[in-house]
């Protein structure tokens, strides 16, 4: 794609009158939730959470509009954000159950509709995890390289969103579920990884080299029943591009 920028803003012109709102947890539960630290300075806001060594599993729940969101770096800390270039604020908790985490990262008060090229968020999780990810992204250009982390689900939930996504097969078992309209979505897997991919799109234009297609709406690499480690791919399209491509 050319011109980033300009195809974010005219997918968000299309969604005008689709808002992105932030939601807020307000059940009643015998959780431990915390606020995390946050830090100010040069123009940007910090936000972290400490680890734990009980800690072994975790769940990022995250929400944003309207700005670049990066996540490929480790951290020692369970979280790490660096918020640059914006005014828009984000709540940062942690719920702990047992040996499990939940971290909260969710932009607050705004509706988002137009994307801003100067905002950003870089974040950072614990590649000692593991890991499930559930985002919910409007007007946003995301860069996720998870490569390094152990993802067991990733949830995707956007619209009007350029999403780049680098998984690999860390676990015997990957999962990823998305929903998009009005996107554009690039899933790259390393060359021999087994994965299979259950689409159902609207006038979207799907692109997957080196799968077979075992039905309409389901394809798969060679030799994927018997693969150790394995992707398993279940999208919804509309409207959109989705494309799988291998490093």
């Amino acid at each position: 794609m050319k011109n980033k920028a300009l195809f974010l803003l005219l997918l968000a012109g299309l969604t005008a009158g689709c808002r992105f709102r932030s939601s807020k947890d307000n059940d009643d539960d015998d959780n431990d939730t915390t606020s995390g630290a946050v830090a100010q300075g040069g123009g940007s806001t910090v936000y972290n959470l400490d680890n734990s060594a009980a800690v072994k599993t975790a769940q990022l729940n995250l929400e944003a509009g309207a700005l670049t969101v990066n996540l490929s770096d480790t951290t020692g800390k369970l979280f790490n954000a660096v918020v640059k270039n914006t005014a828009r604020k984000f709540e940062l908790s942690q719920q702990t159950t047992g040996d499990a985490e939940a971290v909260n990262f969710i932009s607050k008060g705004h509706d988002h509709k137009f994307h801003d090229d100067s905002a950003r968020a870089d974040l950072r999780l614990n590649a000692n995890l593991q890991w499930d990810i559930k985002a919910k992204l409007g007007a946003t250009q995301c860069d996720f390289d998870l490569s390094k982390f152990k993802i067991n689900k990733l949830d995707l939930s956007c619209a009007a969103a350029e999403l780049n996504v680098k998984l690999a097969p860390v676990l015997a078992d990957t999962y990823v579920e998305i929903k998009a309209s009005l996107g554009d979505l690039t899933i790259r897997i390393p060359q021999g990884a087994a994965c299979e991919v259950h689409v159902e799109s609207a006038l979207a234009d799907n692109d997957f080299p080196g799968f077979v297609k075992k039905d309409d709406n389901h394809y798969e690499t060679q030799d994927f029943a018997t693969a150790k480690n394995k992707i398993h791919i279940n999208a919804n399209f509309s409207l959109s591009s989705f494309k799988i491509e291998r490093y």
